[in-house]
């Protein structure tokens, strides 16, 4: 039971991890200069609103969550 759980989790990864290699690689060709793209610049680009809502709901629920899933979605907080 567990071990299909995380065969999925690890297949949702990979699958992730492809799309952010064909949108990088597809900017890549297009302006020929290398840059990895943040999951907030991201998600921002394809539904920015739902970003918000999320963060809405998070700081809601628990709001010392959202400090941690502001460095994963914020490009500011990496170097």
């Amino acid at each position: 039971m567990i071990r299909g759980f995380f065969r999925i989790v690890g297949l949702l990864l990979l699958a992730g991890g492809f799309i952010f290699m064909v949108y990088d690689g597809a900017r890549w060709v297009a302006d020929q200069n290398l840059r990895f793209t943040r999951f907030g610049e991201f998600w921002n680009d394809i539904h920015q609103s739902s970003q918000q809502s999320f963060r809405t709901m998070v700081e809601g629920a628990s709001p010392w969550l959202w400090n941690g899933a502001k460095v994963i979605l914020d490009s500011r907080y990496l170097p």
